[in-house]
């Protein structure tokens, strides 16, 4: 799955928006196995191990660089 589309699930998934703000990311694949007791913090700190990416929470809105 890209990126891009990752963060389209995980945006459903824990009902949060999350946007993107770095386009040399978005269409990086991974395969990825989430339980579902991981809060949102828990699986973009996972993925901030593979790739570097800067999360960053404004309000509602969870923002990635």
């Amino acid at each position: 799955i890209e990126f891009s589309e990752l963060l389209k699930k995980l945006s459903r998934t824990y009902n949060q928006p999350i946007l993107l703000m770095n386009d040399e990311i978005k269409n990086q694949r991974f395969s990825i196995s989430i339980r579902n007791k991981q809060s949102l913090t828990e699986v973009l700190a996972a993925i901030s191990k593979t790739i570097p990416i800067n999360i960053k929470n404004e309000n509602d809105t969870t923002k990635i660089k």
